[in-house]
């Protein structure tokens, strides 16, 4: 099978190249070094669509591409607390890396996963983990879930829509993702739109497969005095878990028992699902005020915002297997140390729901030519309720409920206009309820200069964070697990800064932080708190170089944590990409090669289902294998499509491709996938 899908691949882009030498015409990927600027929704800036899976050009593309893209449409996204707006950079990318965006190990240099598409996966680049949110539960689908700062918004002159699907494998083992959208434009300043995300994976090996579908509403209306952002938002995923393979040996030394199928491999568990279902919904409003006949900038804005939650968590097994008649202990009882409320099966259930008013005054920067700078000040408070299995109970699991509150102030401080700086200061403070004394500062200076004709910037960035365990943090009981702690808050301190050349394609970033009071799950997999102190230490190097039609990215990522058992990361984390990228008949742009990451042996994190959680393992060290993928990306007026040879080297040295402790990756695939854009 292996070799067909080979011989396939091969004939397919060998074609494609043969054509492609008769008219060589070559994307230049150079960029200025431009940032986004707080958008001004009275401009003609523009994107182009990027509703295949919300993948856009890096910012500092933006001004090139403004000035390739008809002015259409654009798109910006905003802040979820006050709705600040941020121009969303344009996309004249092509076909250029459409492949990467629709695999797990995709979404970073270097990412931990379960190998599924919809499955739970965590980078292991740490200043690229975005900070948890109040039911972490949810912060393994981080690149699933849409909220508000994460949705795209748009505004079109001619209705817009966009139909992505991808593929993978075939008949039990299928995975599938379809991704509709439309976006429509009623008058110049009211734009309504729809999407919905669907994934279906039934998955390479036993009992391990995803379900999602995730769909929404949203609006937005920009006049004059008043603008508005809307969304409404339902998330439904399921994911059967089988608890990684019994013998990694079956993986990467199939002399002991060679397998054929992938799913003849035993598994851990079955009958065993996560199931997570929330919704969103969010309304911010702004008012502007003092705007006169002459004046484009209002003088002040008052903007409040109102935005709901709510998530379900439910962790159920059906295993009948039992294995000790006199207390109903079932197979996969035996993998836990707690086995609660004993003779019922798993049936763990856990909610929550948060009601967050946000109310802001805001100074407009620039609504006098003297005014170089804007400054908001608002306030915000958060009504909270968390459901839980009651830790007293002894046989059926019953519930309970537990109350928050918080108030928190707080400001920003921020100039986004001018050729020479930029900066931005944020700050909030937990005055009432639960997160009293707790806070946030935020910040960030940016410069930039010409070097021969090319604008590149230099940046600095800081915070200071004092924050409090989340509930279930702190207080969790289940059937397999369960604690009541009173952790102490999590302190860090971080400073680093960016610097990019555009005459050499180069961009250095890196970071210093100290974190205190680190939370994490141990390799018993509980949850604990490290009273230490925690340094992590990062340097990334991204380099991207080009002859002819010859181009080869490279990113590089060095880190370092002080304490290993509470925070391993890997030493070197490296993503490499070598293509072939031209036109043919000018119009049908290629880009053909062959990417590569890899990461150095380290502690990799296990993945424990009943948490549906990642933990720190100290079992077995897992890396030092090239995980590559064949691929040709083809890009004609609207339409972008893409075939992909996935796991292309799984057979190299020790066929040791696992991300996570026990769970490899897909096995060899032919992937295929469709984005199609219509403006009509």
């Amino acid at each position: 099978m292996n070799k067909y899908l080979l011989t396939v691949f091969i004939f397919m882009t060998f074609f494609c190249t043969t054509k492609a030498q008769n008219q060589v015409i070559i994307l230049d990927k150079d960029s200025t070094g431009a940032t986004p600027q707080v958008l001004n929704l009275d401009t003609t800036a523009v994107i182009s669509p990027v509703g295949d899976i919300g993948k856009v050009s890096p910012p500092e593309e933006q001004a090139k591409n403004a000035r390739k893209v008809k002015p259409d449409m654009y798109g910006w996204y905003i802040s979820s607390r006050l709705a600040e707006p941020r121009l969303a950079p344009a996309d004249d990318t092509v076909a250029y890396n459409f492949h990467r965006a629709t695999i797990m190990t995709g979404q970073d240099v270097a990412v931990s996963t379960l190998s599924n598409v919809g499955s739970p996966n965590q980078t292991m680049i740490f200043f690229n983990r975005e900070e948890g949110g109040l039911f972490n539960f949810l912060n393994p689908f981080g690149y699933y879930l849409v909220t508000p700062d994460k949705k795209l918004f748009r505004n079109s002159k001619v209705p817009y829509s966009n139909l992505f699907y991808q593929t993978g494998g075939g008949g039990q083992n299928k995975e599938e993702r379809f991704r509709p959208e439309i976006s429509i434009n009623f008058g110049k300043r009211l734009n309504v739109g729809f999407d919905l995300d669907y994934v279906y994976s039934r998955g390479y090996y036993n009992h391990l497969g995803s379900k999602q579908i995730s769909y929404g509403l949203y609006a937005s209306y920009i006049g004059t005095k008043y603008e508005m952002h809307a969304l409404a938002y339902n998330n439904n995923f399921n994911n059967q878990e089988n608890g990684g393979v019994v013998n990694d040996d079956n993986i990467t030394n199939p002399e002991v028992q060679k397998f054929d199928n992938s799913r003849d491999i035993a598994t851990r568990m079955d009958n065993a699902w996560n199931k997570l279902r929330g919704r969103q919904l969010y309304l911010t409003n702004k008012y502007n005020v003092g705007i006169g006949e002459q004046d484009s900038i209002p003088v002040a804005s008052f903007i409040l915002t109102s935005y709901y939650r709510d998530q379900k968590r439910r962790f159920v097994s059906t295993d009948e297997t039992i294995v000790n008649g006199t207390s109903g202990q079932t197979a996969t009882d035996t993998l836990y140390a707690e086995n609660n409320y004993s003779g019922y099966p798993a049936n763990d259930r856990m909610s929550y729901w948060s009601f967050r008013n946000t109310f802001g005054i805001a100074l407009n920067e620039g609504f006098r030519p003297w005014v170089k700078f804007g400054l908001t000040a608002f306030i915000e408070q958060d009504i909270r309720r968390f459901k839980h299995l009651d830790p007293n109970m002894v046989f059926a699991p019953v519930g309970v409920v537990d109350n928050q509150n918080s108030t928190v102030v707080g400001g920003v401080l921020s100039k986004q206009k001018g050729d020479f700086l930029r900066y931005n200061l944020s700050a909030d403070l937990g005055v009432l309820g639960y997160n009293v004394g707790e806070f946030r500062v935020n910040g960030e200076l940016q410069t930039f200069f010409n070097i021969k004709g090319k604008q590149a910037h230099i940046k600095a960035n800081a915070y200071i964070k004092n924050t409090k365990p989340t509930f279930f943090e702190n207080i969790y009981y289940s059937k397999y697990f369960s604690w009541n702690h009173d952790f102490s808050d999590i302190r860090r301190v971080y400073i680093g800064g960016e610097i990019y050349l555009p005459q050499t394609k180069t961009r250095i970033k890196g970071g210093v932080e100290n974190i205190k009071n680190y939370i994490y799950y141990g390799a018993d997999k509980y949850i604990a708190q490290e009273s230490g102190n925690i340094q992590v230490v990062s340097v990334q190097l991204d380099q991207k170089l080009n002859a002819g039609i010859f181009h080869w990215d490279n990113k590089i990522v060095y880190q370092m944590s002080s304490k290993e058992k509470s925070l391993p990361l890997p030493s070197l984390s490296v993503y490499s990409n070598i293509y072939l990228q031209s036109k043919i008949a000018k119009v049908l742009t290629l880009q053909l090669g062959l990417d590569v990451q890899y990461f150095t042996e380290y502690y990799a994190p296990g993945y424990e289902p009943a948490l549906l959680q990642f933990y720190n393992q100290r079992e077995k060290k897992v890396g030092n294998f090239p995980f590559a993928n064949a691929y040709l990306n083809l890009h004609l007026k609207n339409t972008k499509f893409f075939v992909m040879l996935y796991n292309v080297g799984k057979d190299v040295g020790n066929s040791n491709y696992f991300t996570t402790l026990h769970y490899p990756v897909n096995p060899m695939i032919l992937k295929f996938g469709l984005s199609w854009n219509f403006f009509d």
